[in-house]
């Protein structure tokens, strides 16, 4: 098997069909056209009718050709599509509830309470008032944010 060179793309090295059906309905057109000059009408009917056919297959080759990556295209917008899809669902899921308490109740799992000490995730502790952080505080273990709540495991 030939090795192809890095620096070559692929239609370079191969036969490229769409080329060939011009190429060759250019051909047979012209050879049409000398028959017709010289007034040798079978030369003229038959390069004019092979000329007529390479100009179909070139035709249909366009059509396939480009049906083929249509529908490559769907596919992938399809998959986008399914995925925006079920990212809104999700995030309507989350974001329903107009109650702050229910959003941080799905999004980390435990209930909470507001205008209190509450703990999340990752040793933070937050200070929340009426629903909103106000003050909020990393700590290097889970049991020093606990301890600086006011809470022990």
């Amino acid at each position: 098997m030939r090795s192809r060179s890095p620096f070559a793309s692929r239609s370079s090295i191969s036969l490229n069909l769409p080329a060939a059906l011009v190429g060759g309905s250019v051909v047979f057109a012209v050879l049409g056209a000398v028959g017709w000059a010289l007034d040798k009408s079978a030369l003229a009917a038959a390069g004019l009718i092979a000329a007529t056919a390479f100009a179909g297959a070139f035709a249909v080759f366009l059509i396939v050709s480009e049906r083929r990556r249509h529908e490559s295209a769907e596919d992938e917008l399809a998959a986008q599509a399914s995925f925006l899809e079920s990212l809104v669902e999700s995030i309507a899921t989350i974001s329903s509830p107009l109650d702050p308490g229910e959003i941080v109740e799905r999004a980390f799992g435990a209930p909470a309470e507001f205008s209190k000490v509450e703990t999340l995730p990752d040793d933070l502790v937050w200070m929340l008032r009426d629903g909103k952080a106000i003050r909020g505080q990393a700590f290097q273990t889970r049991e020093e944010a606990l301890e600086a709540a006011g809470l022990r495991e």
